[in-house]
């Protein structure tokens, strides 16, 4: 992934390049105390939460949006498909210190798709520019999204073109493409 801009730890003491290595968000993996491990592994890297979803911010009864200082910079990774309930959960991670928010656009999992989010976006990208732009306005921080590319999304589902086209018009700080095989009955 190529940053836009260099960013600073919170303690604003470390610029990081403008190319930058990212430790993406896996479900069952990248949970705080992964992300800690991470971090001592490296200053370097971008740590990202495992997906969240809206609801679970919105309306869960646990602190999904805990994390250690020691984490950052760290990127909240929302799944959701509301607008208002994405600027919403972006406000309170700016709040609360995370360096950016990223969209799951590109998770294969039925059980993601089934509550429309994840790659089933791809399907949509007007509500995707739209969930972004909504995420935009309502936070400093960047926020983008991440799009699961796979030959067969790209042939079967729509042209990949007019997703890159109606994302770029969202002014989003970046586009995320994790170029990974789908397995059939992925878990996440």
């Amino acid at each position: 992934m190529i940053a836009r801009e260099p960013f600073m730890t919170s303690d604003k003491t470390t610029n990081y390049p403008m190319q930058r290595f990212s430790v993406a968000p896996m479900l069952d993996w990248t949970d705080r105390h992964c992300r800690y491990f991470h971090r001592l592994l490296s200053g370097q890297t971008l740590l990202y939460t495992e997906m969240i979803t809206t609801g679970a911010i919105l309306f869960g009864k646990g602190n999904y949006l805990a994390y250690s200082q020691q984490e950052q910079p760290v990127a909240l990774q929302l799944g959701g498909s509301d607008p208002q309930a994405l600027a919403e959960c972006a406000k309170r991670a700016e709040e609360l210190g995370y360096n950016e928010v990223n969209l799951n656009a590109g998770c294969p999992s039925d059980r993601v798709q089934n509550g429309r989010f994840g790659a089933c976006l791809m399907a949509e990208p007007e509500l995707v520019a739209d969930c972004i732009k909504a995420m935009k306005s309502a936070v400093s921080i960047p926020c983008h999204g991440e799009k699961l590319v796979s030959a067969l999304m790209i042939l079967i589902a729509m042209s990949f073109c007019n997703v890159l086209s109606k994302l770029s018009r969202s002014k989003a700080a970046a586009i995320i493409l994790p170029c990974m095989p789908v397995k059939r009955g992925y878990p996440g």
